[in-house]
């Protein structure tokens, strides 16, 4: 298989990509709901992170990487909500159906649960990765090493 050949099959995704979108235009909806309840989203978070910058001591940094985590969390879950809402449109399509915008964010919030899992698990491993890297900064070279090291885990 040549570049050719690899050139020419992406072309034709992309092509069936952009008649997808042309027919079912409520693909166009998903991201822009998506980036404003994340909107909304980071600004009720604003009022629990700016009470975290008056609390001192050891609970300031749990309380810091608790922000980090929820932060996490919800950006992951509400974007990734809409992203299966978006699979969901497209394969309704690729099968010859026409899924409204509301049939696939249904479909979306019945895979919820799966959703909340891999939201924990994406911002575990977000936090985790923080914590190493502040390590890793603290360290300088040698926790350098060991955060590459982890990230290619």
């Amino acid at each position: 298989m040549g570049i050719a050949d690899t050139f020419s099959r992406s072309w034709n995704i992309t092509k069936i990509t952009f008649r997808v979108m042309k027919q079912d235009k409520e693909i166009f909806l998903f991201p822009i709901i998506s980036s404003i309840l994340i909107a909304v989203f980071i600004s009720l978070m604003l009022i629990p992170i700016l009470i975290s910058l008056f609390i001192k001591g050891n609970s300031a940094v749990f309380i810091h990487y608790l922000i980090i985590f929820l932060l996490y969390f919800g950006i992951i879950t509400i974007a990734t909500l809409f992203s299966v809402a978006v699979v969901n449109t497209s394969r309704k399509r690729f099968q010859g159906g026409n899924a409204t915008f509301f049939e696939s964010i249904g479909a979306a919030l019945s895979k919820l649960h799966l959703i909340i899992l891999w939201s924990l698990f994406s911002a575990t491993v977000g936090i985790l990765f923080n914590i190493i890297e502040r390590i890793a900064d603290k360290l300088k070279t040698g926790g350098k090493i060991i955060l590459l090291i982890f990230k290619f885990i």
